[in-house]
């Protein structure tokens, strides 16, 4: 919702009027990370992200004002979209800085714990909500998962906490943990940026690489250009803390799962995306975990 303030409009952002999605957010916390990024961690953020003017939340409601992108002169595009990989190569240089600055931060241990403690919580909502979510998001995809996915997205789902553990190896850091298309935008410049910092939380790099590939590209074009992507993110990391080119794909592949898992209960719950917006991203995941194997490469 934009409103007319001093200065000029800003958007203020409130809680949903769908219901499942309110629950579903408020018992994952994600109103709440959102208000404490923007009040702790916004300024850090070697990127470009909305200005915000306030925050607040309370348990059941919160209030964001934040800066009106569109009439600051940004572009933004709808969750669905594609990017180009030239947009994505862009996107990727700045998440390597992110990633980098917060790489291994012991604050991660002490001060910003509550990123790690937002991790935690999303796994114990997988372990109780995961498995009938996603029986649902299938059902209601159809054919947009080939069926050759359906068995290895069941174990995933039931195995939620090995899942996790397993994804959540190697070294740690801030994570936006949510960067599809309709999470972007560029400024007049031409400076890629990211909003909807509700899913920030303390997390593995691949998560945001594997996102961004598999949620943001054409299935052709992230075939064509996925491993060329992750050698430029890589060579944008220091070298004393960069995976090598082996561990890295095999990590970006694992992750692919996740971005499908995300957009298929996005599906099962509704009301958080368009449904036009949310069956493009489910097939275009699904595709990427079917080309990586990634049920596989997770054991499943």
């Amino acid at each position: 919702m934009r409103v007319a303030m001093a200065g000029g409009t800003r958007f203020v952002k409130r809680p949903s009027a769908n219901l499942r999605a309110r629950v579903i957010t408020e018992l994952a916390g994600i109103t709440a990370a959102e208000v404490r990024f923007y009040q702790e961690l916004a300024d850090e953020v070697p990127l470009r992200v909305p200005r915000f003017t306030r925050a607040h939340h309370r348990p059941w409601d919160f209030e964001l004002v934040i800066e009106d992108l569109v009439s600051a002169g940004c572009r933004l595009i709808r969750p669905g979209d594609v990017i180009t990989p030239d947009q994505a190569e862009h996107l990727l240089r700045e998440l390597a800085a992110m990633h980098g600055k917060f790489w291994e931060d012991q604050r991660l241990d002490h001060e910003l714990r509550w990123l790690t403690d937002l991790h935690r919580r999303e796994v114990m909502l997988g372990e109780r909500l995961g498995r009938p979510l996603m029986e649902i998001g299938l059902l209601r995809a159809g054919p947009l998962v080939p069926r050759e996915l359906h068995r290895g997205a069941r174990r995933y789902a039931s195995n939620r906490a090995r899942v996790s553990q397993r994804l959540s190896r190697g070294p740690r850091t801030v994570v936006h943990h949510d960067c599809h298309p309709g999470n972007l935008f560029w400024t007049p410049e031409g400076e890629p940026g990211l909003l909807d910092w509700q899913l920030v939380r303390c997390g593995s790099w691949a998560s945001d690489v594997a996102y961004l590939l598999a949620t943001g590209l054409t299935p052709p074009d992230r075939r064509a250009h996925g491993d060329e992507l992750l050698d430029g993110y890589l060579g944008q990391l220091p070298e004393e803390i960069r995976p090598s080119s082996n561990d890295a794909r095999q990590s970006v592949r694992a992750h692919m799962a996740y971005a499908f898992e995300a957009m298929i209960l996005t599906l099962a719950v509704g009301g958080l995306m368009e449904t036009r917006d949310i069956r493009r991203l489910v097939h275009r995941t699904a595709i990427a975990v079917l080309d990586n194997q990634s049920f596989e490469v997770l054991g499943l």
